[in-house]
């Protein structure tokens, strides 16, 4: 994640959020439309708990790391729906007169990578990579 800072401000702190929601659009029935949130994890990058960071003018980068639930349902789109995954950062004390500085939504695109072995017959081998 990058910040770019007009000028030196102190970040009091900082979180990344990854969030997927689905969305299904039913055909004609008891139901027209659902929308429910899959996934929420949070990493704090700079803790409450810590004294503010002191960060001079220019452009700051931070990097990080979210596990995703290996259940996680991939990006999806079609006619009945879709399923799609963001990450939003909040820095707090970075905006004007010290308020929270919010990000637009960055799209993620989850993606399976299905790799099936088996033995065939007489231990030949067989499946879809």
């Amino acid at each position: 994640m990058r910040i770019w800072l007009p000028k030196a401000r102190k970040l009091k702190h900082l979180t990344v959020k990854l969030t997927g929601k689905q969305e299904i659009g039913f055909p004609e029935g008891l139901r027209a439309y659902e929308a429910t949130t899959i996934l929420e994890k949070e990493l704090s990058l700079v803790p409450d708990d810590q004294d503010s960071l002191h960060l001079d003018k220019g452009e700051h980068t931070f990097a990080f790391t979210l596990a995703v639930p290996s259940n996680t349902p991939s990006f999806e789109r079609c006619q009945y729906g879709k399923v799609r995954h963001f990450v939003t950062a909040k820095a707090k004390g970075l905006h004007s007169l010290g308020s929270d500085l919010l990000s637009a939504e960055k799209p993620i695109y989850l993606i399976c990578n299905v790799s099936i072995c088996q033995l065939g017959p007489a231990g030949t081998r067989f499946g879809l990579i």
